[in-house]
């Protein structure tokens, strides 16, 4: 997971809502210095300043706000929450001629419902026009100014799959720390028995990214249950009156309301059933036994419980370890493929496995983080198999929490 983190000159020039209302004349624009926060606006007596924008068509009743930026970084201008009229937002380089129409670096109309958003990166003092106005129609409001959190696409690290519904991780009980922006929504699966309900909470702060929840029974059907409330923290719930396990699939996405398009979350998983620990990934090639090493975990994903057991089958038996790393992979290694990367860890020193099956308890204190994924392979010998004598299971990957 890569958590984003508030830009730490917000601290210094944040600012409670500011009482300007915009200069109608662009050349005079009014000054707001380095300010992030709220900004007032009022275009109930304001004349149209300039053409029409390149990006939006034409921008009416406008007003204008010079701005400079704090330091180097990203960042957002948004009327989204702070007024019900149909604005239109466009941001000029303050060293160009005050415009007649086109040239803006950006512009914005209908990002949020009929609010508007524009984000931009800058250096350190760089100067910057911001020109308010509508569609159409007067009225007052607000606007913020913030760094951006989360500029571009993010990957939270935690599995590919989790990116579509079919190829999704099975989660069970459990305290997931995850990330989710507007270019990387998560999907999850969950085994429901009969009789039992299933209960998924996201734990969030709505402020810096406002996260929604849809629950389905299938891929390709309409959601069971759905939570897109406004303020923090969702909840979505499935009772199972099937008769038979159940299996049930959520999607999990920032809203196309919210103004910040990314945020951390908690996911609070119970009453799924907790069948293996982890999944199956990457492939393996067939060893002397005539087949390929699969792997397994009995055992719970909870680093407090310590009970989790890794077994790989059919191998020789000759002598195995298992490793761990923080990163997957496909890369050639023996005969067969790596799966994992990073800095890799072996779990326990090296064994010899029995009837065609190597086992282990992972090492107590290998140090894995609660909520973090972690994916483990079988090494082993294989004396009779060239050109090298060695090989290697399939991949095993494991979320673990608290």
């Amino acid at each position: 997971m890569t958590p984003f983190t508030t830009t730490p000159i917000a601290a210094l020039v944040l600012a409670s809502a500011v009482a300007a209302q915009g200069a109608d004349d662009c050349a005079a624009a009014q000054d707001l210095g380095s300010l992030l926060g709220t900004v007032a606006f009022d275009l109930f007596a304001a004349a149209t300043d300039g053409g029409p924008s390149d990006g939006c068509g034409g921008i009416e009743n406008d007003v204008w706000f010079l701005w400079a930026a704090p330091a180097d970084g990203h960042y957002l201008a948004y009327t989204c929450g702070g007024t019900a009229l149909d604005t239109r937002i466009a941001l000029y380089d303050a060293a160009a001629a005050c415009p007649a129409g086109g040239g803006e670096l950006w512009c914005s109309d209908d990002y949020c419902g009929r609010q508007s958003r524009i984000p931009w990166s800058a250096a350190a003092g760089d100067r910057f026009r911001i020109r308010i106005g509508s569609g159409a129609g007067r009225d007052a409001g607000s606007f913020e100014i913030a760094p951006d959190p989360c500029p571009g696409e993010h990957d939270d690290g935690f599995d590919d799959n989790s990116d579509a519904c079919d190829p999704a991780l099975v989660l069970i009980d459990g305290r997931y720390a995850l990330y989710a922006d507007v270019g990387d929504e998560d999907w999850f699966k969950f085994d429901v028995a009969p009789g039992d309900t299933l209960t998924l909470e996201a734990l969030f702060t709505h402020a810096e990214g406002d996260v929604d929840l849809a629950l389905y029974a299938a891929c390709d059907g309409a959601p069971i249950d759905s939570s897109t409330s406004r303020t923090d923290d969702e909840r979505v719930t499935f009772t199972n009156s099937t008769g038979a396990d159940a299996r049930v699939f959520l999607q999990i996405t920032i809203s196309p309301q919210s103004p910040i398009t990314c945020n951390s979350y908690d996911l609070v998983v119970r009453g799924s059933i907790s069948t293996e620990p982890g999944a199956n990934y990457c492939t393996s090639n067939p060893s002397s036994t005539g087949a390929p090493a699969r792997m397994s975990a009995t055992g719970s994903h909870s680093i407090a419980a310590d009970d989790l057991v890794l077994a790989a089958e059919p191998v020789p038996d000759a002598v195995f370890l298992f490793v761990y790393g923080p990163f997957p992979t496909e890369v050639p290694f023996g005969n067969g493929l790596r799966c994992v990367a990073g800095g890799l860890t072996r779990t326990l020193p090296p064994g010899r496995a029995r009837g065609n099956r190597a086992e282990a308890t992972i090492l107590p204190g290998l140090d894995i983080a609660p909520v973090t994924l972690g994916y483990f392979q079988c090494w082993f010998r294989d004396p009779t198999e060239p050109p090298f004598h060695f090989d290697s299971s399939d991949g095993y990957e494991i979320h673990f929490a608290l």
